[in-house]
């Protein structure tokens, strides 16, 4: 008897579990378009990717509200969602005086969406907001801003629609963007600037972070803002309870340097559960206050301390020379006895060119993770550096560096 050859499976009989294990493999720095295209591939794969772009968020600001819309649709996947990370540009929008200075002012973006926004989503956001504020006060403030200062309400909203929210990857934001960062300003500020970036609404937000955020990146770009001279350092992190990773500029951690003898001190600005930090655009004042930083895993306030990660701004040499003019320690060999001693890893990057976060498009530990990635990223910058004609400028070698907590050295490849 003749019987029809059995049709060979196909992808599309394969269960959703497994579809989605797949599209879990694409980590890389471009996965939201590789996705994306993804979802145009067949019917069955577009929900899977969806799924993935919703539940791993990675977005630029502009799209917060195109995104608090999609993630409105699927609650199921709020539980799910452990990491977010936001990108940001202050180019094109800082206000400058006659001088061509930056002004120190902060302006209220108005949604142009608002009016087209639909009824049950504005609705669902003052649900939450109603829940959250803390004060009538508040509330009202928060809830007006929707229509008037739509970035730092639709965050706030956002941060608190996310019950498992455990990483927040800022390095690429302009601070005056994330209104946030002023409810951890540390309380030796006599001052700040603008007034009006300070939201009070956003303390309740900050709240139901404290407890269970673990991975901070802080937003690079501070731009526009000022802070008083008199302080070592701006933020205080101290209020986090379970903040293992933090990833900060060295401006953040030490403000103004040339007016202190002394480096700020981390005790009074990493909680005790710090394990892993990361400092770009570290200066030739930095091996000072990594000597405290030694200082204090020594004296066990860094109990679970065991690695720092330094991507100093300029090259080797011209690091060199500006601590052999300031007479400071030598930023590589003093530094690594001192993470010797106190048994900590150490990891330092110079680049071949002056580096800045916010020009390379990302946090440079973000974008190491792609050597291909992190290289293009400089070339970039140092194309930019060259201007419009291309002129030629002296470049040196890219030096790096790891030891383990031994002091020993780590082979790269």
């Amino acid at each position: 008897m003749f019987r029809p050859p059995k049709s060979r499976p196909t992808l599309d009989d394969l269960p959703d579990e497994l579809w989605l294990c797949i599209a879990a493999q694409f980590t890389h720095l471009s996965r939201n378009g590789d996705l994306a295209s993804l979802a145009l591939v067949s019917k069955r794969w577009r929900p899977i990717a969806q799924e993935w772009l919703l539940k791993e968020p990675c977005f630029k600001l502009t799209h917060i509200d195109k995104y608090l819309w999609e993630i409105g649709h699927r609650d199921h996947l709020l539980p799910q969602i452990r990491t977010l990370e936001i990108h940001s540009s202050s180019e094109g929008r800082i206000q400058r005086d006659t001088n061509g200075m930056p002004k120190r002012e902060y302006t209220a973006v108005s949604s142009p969406a608002f009016p087209l926004w639909e009824l049950k989503f504005v609705e669902k956001c003052q649900e939450v907001i109603a829940h959250l504020a803390d004060d009538k006060r508040n509330e009202r403030r928060w809830s007006n801003a929707l229509a008037e200062d739509v970035v730092p309400a639709l965050f706030g909203v956002l941060l608190c629609t996310l019950p498992n929210l455990r990483e927040l990857i800022l390095g690429d934001c302009w601070l005056m963007d994330m209104p946030i960062f002023a409810s951890m300003v540390s309380p030796d500020i006599n001052g700040a600037s603008p007034h009006l970036w300070h939201h009070t609404y956003l303390n309740s937000v900050l709240a139901t972070l404290l407890p269970k955020l673990e991975v901070l990146d802080v937003p690079a770009d501070m731009s526009s803002l000022w802070f008083s001279s008199r302080a070592a350092t701006i933020f205080d992190f101290r209020g986090f309870q379970s903040l293992r990773k933090v990833g900060i500029t060295m401006k953040a951690l030490w403000w103004c340097p040339r007016m202190y003898r002394s480096p700020p001190d981390p005790r009074e600005l990493f909680p005790p559960t710090l394990e892993v930090l990361k400092i770009s655009e570290a200066t030739e004042y930095t091996p000072m206050f990594l000597s405290n930083l030694c200082t204090a895993k020594k004296g066990r306030h860094f109990p679970k301390l065991r690695r720092v990660e330094v991507y100093y701004m300029e090259d080797l040499q011209a690091m060199k020379d500006s601590v052999s003019y300031l007479r400071y320690p030598n930023a590589v060999d003093f530094v690594q006895q001192m993470f010797r001693d106190a048994e900590l890893g150490l990891y330092v990057f110079f680049p071949e060119w002056q580096s800045r976060t916010w020009e390379l498009g990302g946090s440079p530990w973000i974008l190491k993770k792609e050597s291909f990635a992190f290289e293009t990223a400089r070339r970039r910058m140092l194309t930019k550096a060259t201007g419009p004609f291309g002129i030629p400028i002296p470049v040196s070698d890219v030096f790096e560096a790891e030891w383990d907590v031994d002091g020993d050295s780590i082979m790269r490849q």
